[in-house]
């Protein structure tokens, strides 16, 4: 069986799309189980359990509700401790997947052996419901290094996991408001090999809803992610980490450009090691925007 998890908050608009998307998938011994993140009582919840009430009369989801907003690493894990399945696929409630989907990516994963915890595919990623960047995906095996660079895209929706992987690493991260992903498929790949299924099975659409509010709140996400990142026991070396934080500082620091806080930015280029390494991991990221932008990412 696979257990998809949808957590939801203020997305009562747009769940039945991607509930629809999982009710025509080909694989067909799924169970589907929604967390409602709202909290009991309030307007969002009785709008999320009125749009869901046809498929909980007919009993094709499991609908929770928490008694009040514990954020999205506590729905996932909310959904993930009740579910049945072999695998876990959890999703976002304004995703929508291809119907086949579940089907090729439990067949990849059967074809490989228990080195390999997760598969992932490729992506359609949507801006404001237009169509803005295609994510191809084909590195295989010990992916880590490619995946905490930005070289390889893994979305949570893109994902079809192995149950012992989420068990054996106790789950989401609760702290985590934002990067819950980023935090939590860095400690699955430091232990378990990747398949990639370079098809097009999941679409990401991108609102505002999606995104920090301020450079404030940015920065803050940010550097949780960043203190994550030093403590945490990878297999690979530490000069590569160093990289990988760098690279981060760079990100927020391009936000602090574009938000016209310049002071902010040499604040930001001052937690490098040292000056040198700072403007040159900022130019090589900057580089790597561009040709993001440019040719769309390939990994």
């Amino acid at each position: 069986m696979v257990s998809v998890i949808i957590p939801t908050y203020g997305g009562a608009a747009g769940i039945k799309k991607v509930i629809e998307s999982i009710l025509v998938q080909t694989y067909k011994n799924i169970e589907i189980i929604v967390v409602d993140d709202n909290g009991k009582g309030t307007d969002n919840q009785r709008k999320t359990i009125k749009r869901l009430k046809k498929y909980i009369d007919e009993k094709s989801i499991i609908y929770i509700i928490h008694e009040k907003n514990l954020g999205g690493s506590s729905a996932r894990n909310t959904g993930a401790k009740v579910s049945k399945g072999d695998y876990l696929m959890f999703l976002d409630d304004d995703d929508t997947v291809s119907n086949d989907k579940i089907e090729n990516q439990v067949k990849a994963l059967q074809d490989v052996g228990c080195k390999y915890g997760i598969a992932y595919c490729s992506t359609r990623v949507f801006y404001d419901n237009k169509l803005s960047n295609i994510i191809k995906v084909k590195k295989n095996g010990d992916i880590l290094y490619d995946y905490l660079l930005g070289k390889v895209y893994m979305g949570t929706g893109t994902a079809l996991m192995v149950r012992d992987a989420w068990e054996s690493l106790g789950g989401y991260n609760e702290s985590f408001v934002r990067h819950q992903d980023w935090e939590f498929f860095a400690r699955v790949l430091d232990k378990y090999d990747a398949i990639a299924v370079d098809n097009v099975y999941f679409n990401r659409y991108i609102t505002n809803r999606n995104l920090p509010q301020n450079i404030d709140l940015t920065e803050k996400y940010a550097d949780h992610y960043i203190e994550f990142l030093k403590r945490y026991p990878f297999h690979i070396p530490n000069r590569q980490i160093r990289k990988v934080i760098n690279m981060n500082n760079s990100r927020i620091a391009l936000c602090c450009i574009r938000e016209k806080q310049y002071k902010r930015f040499f604040k930001v280029m001052s937690k490098y090691d040292n000056i040198v390494q700072a403007y040159s991991s900022f130019v090589r990221f900057m580089l790597l925007v561009c040709f993001q932008k440019l040719i769309g990412r390939k990994s």
